[in-house]
């Protein structure tokens, strides 16, 4: 399980629509359309009885409205991954993802000790980088507010649905 954005209709189009164009020239295994998201604090295995209280420390995070710009595809060799970002700073999404990351440590939940970096994975098991880097139309994305999204094994990948939501103020 895992917290996240997760991107309105409009915004997963226009990221299908760039799957599409990217995945004609470079190898890897693109992400399907209806798993794309922007992951805010990694849970990993989470017990049932644990719902309610995730549930809990999330009520209390009030998260404002967000637009983000995504314009710069990045290829990020050691994990083998294809990912669009933001290219200016994104202080609101950097303050929501620390502030559910310390208060789910501090609700006893063990969390990754990696540092948020804002990225939307695109593609994994990617060898090499896309020729293009810096997309003459940035992805535009506006946030509702954020979801706990569980992920279900699948034969050709993961399969990510949300399964609670929280709304921006």
């Amino acid at each position: 399980m895992f917290f996240a954005l997760w991107p309105e209709e409009s915004t997963r189009e226009d990221l299908t629509e760039l799957i599409g164009r990217l995945s004609a020239k470079t190898t890897g295994h693109w992400s399907r359309p209806n798993n794309l998201h922007i992951t805010l604090a990694f849970l990993g295995l989470v017990e049932t009885e644990s719902l309610e209280r995730l549930a809990l420390v999330a009520n209390t995070v009030k998260p404002q409205s967000l637009k983000l710009q995504l314009d710069r595809i990045e290829h990020w060799p050691k994990p083998k991954i294809i990912c669009l970002t933001p290219t200016g700073q994104q202080p609101i999404l950097g303050q929501l993802a620390n502030e559910l990351t310390t208060l789910l440590g501090s609700a006893g939940f063990e969390l990754e000790k990696r540092p948020f970096r804002a990225h939307l994975t695109l593609a994994r098991k990617a060898f090499e980088a896309p020729a293009e880097s810096l997309l003459r139309r940035a992805v535009h994305w506006e946030s509702s507010g954020f979801a706990l999204v569980e992920s279900f094994p699948h034969p050709e990948g993961s399969i990510y649905k949300p399964i609670m939501s929280w709304p921006v103020r």
